[in-house]
């Protein structure tokens, strides 16, 4: 039960590790334009920060979905623009720690498990064969 957590958790963690937030470089309109992204955050010219969902571009205005309210912000008005980006550096780093996670559990998983020399061998007196017996593999 505690390994479907640790594999739960350990799956949930490199997910979120593939993806930054980034900050734009401009022009803006140019990249919620060609990018579409889902969501970007908006710092005004009064410091506040807006999350904006599906932002789109109407002549110099970005519209989208406030707190679920339709907003529209002047491009004017906005210093900064971030989003969420993939990043290819945290997914190597991701599937790097992952692949040792796992080989590190097959190692604790399959430990001790293995054959510790099969079916003993028949011996005669001083640790080998008598000439008379059958003895070792296949006899």
């Amino acid at each position: 039960m505690k390994l479907k957590w640790i594999v739960a958790g350990i799956a949930l963690a490199a997910i979120a590790a593939c993806k930054s937030v980034v900050p734009l470089p401009s022009p803006w309109a140019t990249y919620i334009q060609t990018k579409q992204p889902g969501s970007v955050w908006l710092t005004r010219t009064n410091h506040s920060v807006v999350r904006v969902d599906g932002p789109r571009v109407f002549n110099d205005t970005i519209v989208g979905a406030v707190q679920g309210q339709y907003a529209e912000v002047p491009i004017s008005d906005v210093v900064r623009m971030s989003a969420v980006e993939k990043d290819k550096t945290k997914t190597i780093l991701a599937a790097t720690v992952g692949g040792v996670a796992t080989a590190a559990a097959l190692v604790v998983i399959f430990q001790g498990q293995g054959s510790s020399g099969g079916i003993p061998t028949p011996t005669g007196p001083g640790g080998t064969c008598d000439p008379d017996t059958p003895c070792g593999p296949g006899n």
